[in-house]
């Protein structure tokens, strides 16, 4: 199925966000922050989604969390409020659940391999999580920025070994590192696909058509055998509802 994700409605109400949602025949994907920080939201959920048809997946939160830090408090806090979001939505029935990476921390912008491989460690206890829960997680590559860690492939690969974690490609963040051709490589273990446009220099999540991603020679090559969803992540919900209209058309 397609979707649409705005990180931006986790400052709306949920009663006010899923009529917008209804008429679009799509999934949501939606950040479980703020408002919408889903172990707060599992009651009002489960009383709201059966008056809609609207099949959800999560974003889970990055604000004020980091895999990587060097911290360990920070790190054991992070785990802590992912352990709480990921067992809310065996709740609600979620089975797709995208996760980014940690990021390196300002302290270690000079000298980032303690921080990567403190992520690295995170990984492996982010996927003994996954399994102890029994949830199916999207590891997602991240775009061009200093602090992110998994930007190319090199980078990217590691945090995959010795996990049983997917990948959610983001066709928009690999634009951003000229990463396209070599995260196709690793198609097999996509789990998620998140679709936005940018120029190649930043994550500007512009509506599909808007930027220099050629869509028509990509998506067939990106749904050459996977079977899962298509989300379209959006600055607004106008845009993510305007782009699953060009998406459709492609498709």
């Amino acid at each position: 199925m397609i979707g649409v994700s705005c990180p931006n409605l986790c400052f709306e109400r949920l009663e006010d966000i899923l009529p917008r949602l209804a008429d679009n025949n799509c999934v949501w994907e939606f950040l479980g922050e703020g408002n919408l920080r889903l172990p707060d939201i599992v009651d009002e959920l489960n009383d709201l989604l059966p008056s809609y048809d609207i099949p959800i997946q999560l974003h889970a939160p990055f604000s004020d969390m980091n895999m990587a830090s060097l911290n360990p408090k920070v790190v054991d806090m992070t785990f802590i409020e992912l352990e709480e979001q990921f067992m809310a939505a065996k709740e609600v029935g979620i089975d797709v659940i995208t996760v980014h990476p940690g990021i390196v921390p300002p302290v270690a912008i000079d000298g980032p391999a303690p921080a990567i491989a403190q992520n690295l460690k995170s990984m492996k206890r982010l996927d003994r999580l996954a399994q102890d829960l029994d949830v199916k997680l999207s590891l997602e590559n991240m775009p061009n920025f200093w602090m992110a860690i998994g930007k190319d492939l090199k980078e990217f690969m590691p945090m995959l070994e010795e996990t049983e974690l997917g990948v959610c490609f983001d066709i928009g963040h690999a634009n951003t590192n000229d990463a396209l051709e070599e995260f196709m490589t690793i198609q097999d273990r996509f789990t998620n696909v998140h679709l936005h446009d940018n120029f190649g220099r930043s994550d500007q999540h512009l509506p599909l058509g808007k930027g220099s991603i050629d869509f028509e020679k990509w998506l067939p090559r990106v749904m050459d055998g996977y079977h899962g969803n298509l989300i379209v992540e959006s600055r607004t919900l106008e845009d993510g509802l305007w782009s699953l209209d060009v998406l459709r058309a492609l498709l």
